[in-house]
C-alpha cells in the first residue's frame, strides 16, 4: 500500500508544480505623443507573460489564462485561470508611481508611471 501512493504524491506534486498563479500584474506607461505601454503579468514561478498595450478590459493572451481584466478606473483586476474555471483570483491597485523620465527642449517632457496590481480578496 506504501507503494502506491508514492506515485501518487509524485503525480500530485507535478500536478500543482503545473499550476501557475499570479503573484503581480505590473503596468508601464511612458506618456508621450503616442504612449506606450506595457501590461505584464507575472506568475509565480518567476515567469514574465508580456499583455502588450493593454490598460482596460479584458484579454486572453496565454494557453493558462482563460481571462485577465483590467479595471483602471476602480484600480483593480481580476484572472481566471483555464485550469480553475469559475474560480476569480483579484488583484487591487498597490503601487502608482509618476515621475518625469526624460526632457527635451520646451516642453516635450516625458512622464513614466509603474504601477503594480497585488493578490487581494474579490470583494467585487
Amino acid at each position: 500500500m506504501h507503494i502506491s501512493a508514492i506515485p501518487a504524491a509524485l503525480a500530485l506534486a507535478a500536478l500543482s508544480a503545473s499550476t501557475a498563479s499570479a503573484t503581480m500584474i505590473k503596468m508601464y506607461i511612458v506618456q508621450q505623443v503616442v504612449p506606450i505601454v506595457t501590461t505584464t503579468l507575472i506568475t509565480d514561478d518567476g515567469d514574465a507573460h508580456n499583455y502588450g498595450y493593454f490598460l482596460d478590459g479584458c484579454k486572453k493572451n496565454y494557453d493558462f489564462v482563460q481571462e485577465i481584466c483590467i479595471d483602471s478606473a476602480r484600480s483593480r483586476a481580476h484572472i481566471f485561470w483555464t485550469n480553475q474555471p469559475g474560480r476569480k483570483y483579484c488583484f487591487v491597485q498597490t503601487k502608482n508611481r509618476s515621475q518625469i523620465c526624460a526632457s527635451g527642449p520646451g516642453t516635450n517632457t516625458v512622464r513614466c508611471i509603474d504601477i503594480e496590481y497585488t493578490a487581494a480578496p474579490c470583494t467585487w
